[in-house]
């Protein structure tokens, strides 16, 4: 027998766990595919289960693709290249039959809790999967989402910088926000404090797309005081994105492995204000050798410490010195599909029926009553749902600080 089918080799002294293997006998059974569910059970259990079965379950999605493993005869990977596509999704279903109940009851409750906050999980065999991260390293292994990915099939910019911001340094995330949703392309970015929300903000401002790519789970908005500026993106057919379970935290090292996504869903990156430390220049770095996006670097004060990281980019020669839409757009020439995405032009400025119809009724609500509201009183006096008014409210805001 080959050394690749042995039932019970053995991983860095470890004992791998028998019932896949039992479940393995059934090689000539007919393929009886779960679908989307048996993906999701299997990143799940990849995630929750001993260092032994999530090796297990790599080797069978393909993560370990240079590993013998104990799965496949070596001579798949060594002269082929890999494992016939019909035999690994042979192997992927009698593995999820075998997965232990706890792992798929765990599977269970994450997709009733993500119902419950709205969203859904895509899997890299999701027609929806977006493309760009099928390009690139170390994509991630499952996304959730809440709202619409047809902005992450336009060509995408982000727009990225400071959490700790300077006057200018927002104006100018707004100015590009807006102007990049203008020209037809979608702005993403971490919706962190600063730069982020003001690119957000921008886009939203003219009824452009707008993605967030979060570094918390979709149940766990961060940071809290922009609940509604995320409610306001979905609303706005923009969408919240991230690679974490819906109540997950948002940890200090989440963060950094947010920008990996960030960088791979753009053609571009553009960094605003920007420290020698700060994480925008993760996502610029990541952009730029293992993307081979193109990056951009706005200027800023000769003296501040908030610009050091944009002035040594473009010093260093890795990011092009930008200062307005148009020059972005002329670095960008010669990605895929951008000219035709800009001679069409963003959907039309005015907002989705129903988000209108909330604002207006808000307003009249505020005028009626003689004094502003808060989120509970309104959806009491208008009937909205609370995230329609918490979309509501951050337009609003966000048109009052142009308007400033």
């Amino acid at each position: 027998m080959d050394r690749g089918l042995r039932p019970r080799e053995r991983f860095r002294g470890r004992a791998v766990p028998r019932q896949p293997v039992v479940a393995l006998g059934a090689w000539t059974h007919a393929l009886v595919g779960h679908g989307r569910r048996r993906d999701v059970h299997l990143r799940w259990a990849r995630d929750d289960g001993t260092t032994a079965s999530r090796r297990l379950v790599g080797i069978c999605t393909g993560r370990h693709r240079t590993s013998c493993g104990f799965w496949w005869p070596r001579g798949w990977h060594r002269y082929r290249g890999g494992v016939p596509s019909d035999l690994r999704e042979l192997t992927l279903d009698c593995l999820a039959r075998a997965l232990p109940p706890d792992w798929v009851g765990g599977a269970d409750r994450e997709l009733e809790r993500l119902h419950q906050v709205g969203g859904t999980v895509l899997v890299p065999t999701d027609p929806e999967w977006p493309a760009a991260l099928r390009q690139v390293d170390d994509p991630p292994k499952a996304l959730w989402v809440r709202g619409s990915l047809a902005a992450v099939g336009a060509p995408s910019v982000a727009i990225v910088g400071s959490r700790r911001a300077s006057a200018y340094g927002l104006d100018v995330a707004g100015r590009f926000g807006a102007d990049l949703a203008q020209s037809g392309l979608t702005v993403v970015s971490g919706a962190a404090r600063g730069i982020d929300a003001a690119a957000h903000r921008g886009a939203l401002r003219v009824g452009g797309p707008t993605v967030a790519v979060v570094g918390s789970g979709l149940g766990v908005p961060y940071p809290p005081e922009h609940t509604g500026l995320l409610s306001a993106i979905v609303e706005a057919g923009g969408c919240v994105m991230t690679e974490l379970p819906c109540d997950a935290e948002p940890l200090s090292h989440h963060f950094p492995r947010r920008n990996r996504i960030l960088a791979g869903l753009c053609v571009g990156v553009v960094v605003v204000e920007a420290g020698l430390s700060s994480g925008a220049m993760i996502t610029a770095r990541l952009a730029a050798d293992g993307r081979q996006r193109e990056v951009m670097a706005v200027p800023g004060r000769v003296d501040s410490p908030g610009a050091a990281g944009c002035h040594r980019m473009i010093r260093e020669g890795w990011a092009t010195l930008v200062t307005n839409s148009s020059e972005v757009v002329q670095a960008l020439g010669g990605a895929p599909g951008l000219l035709a995405a800009c001679r069409r032009g963003a959907p039309p400025s005015s907002l989705r029926p129903e988000l209108a119809d909330a604002v207006a009724r808000i307003q009249a609500a505020e005028s009626e009553g003689g004094s502003p509201m808060d989120p509970d009183q309104l959806c009491s006096v208008t009937g909205l749902k609370a995230g329609l008014v918490l979309a509501a409210l951050s337009l609003r805001e966000t048109w009052s600080l142009s308007e400033g």
